[in-house]
């Protein structure tokens, strides 16, 4: 029997401080260009706000002990970073060039709080993935094209969910 597996990640979960609603309107809204969802009822109450789209979704909830992730940080693919960078610094927030030598176009942003976001141009996405032609982790192969997006997938993060089973059938044996 294959024991399970992770296959994607639904969301990232980011802190921030109480009343700080307008503020991640404004950067992961208006800057980053994330469309707002709506939180469900039962969550409604506790504070924060919710982006998503293809591909991307970030859920900031209110800690009352915030604590700005300064180290851990979500990467996010972007299809134009120079635009982004430019739109960025026009509204006055610093974008920091990463320093590591590593042949990634990528930059470094603070948000509104303090968390550390990480922004990858669309070309670069999956550079962490190991490009070997079929390697193994653990006893499942990985394929040839995984981790790597051609320019029809530039803005959308590669991911084997597109190869989950897509009913409750394929799913549940």
């Amino acid at each position: 029997m294959t024991p399970p597996r992770l296959i994607g990640i639904d969301h990232v979960q980011l802190g921030m401080p109480a009343g700080g609603e307008k503020a991640a309107r404004a950067f992961y809204g208006g800057l980053l260009g994330l469309p707002e969802v709506a939180k469900p009822q039962a969550l409604a109450g506790r504070g924060g706000v919710w982006f998503a789209t293809v591909g991307v979704a970030v859920h900031l909830g209110v800690e009352v002990d915030f604590r700005a992730a300064s180290k851990a940080h979500p990467a996010f693919v972007v299809d134009d970073l120079v635009a982004l960078r430019q739109r960025l610094t026009e509204a006055g927030t610093a974008t920091l060039d990463d320093d590591s030598g590593l042949p990634v176009e990528r930059c470094y942003v603070l948000d509104p709080f303090g968390n550390r976001i990480e922004l990858v141009a669309a070309a670069d996405a999956g550079f962490t993935v190991p490009q070997r032609v079929g390697f193994m982790v653990g006893e499942i192969e990985v394929p040839e094209d995984f981790g790597r997006m051609g320019e029809a997938d530039a803005g959308f993060t590669t991911s084997p969910v597109a190869a989950a089973p897509t009913t409750a059938a394929d799913r549940c044996p």
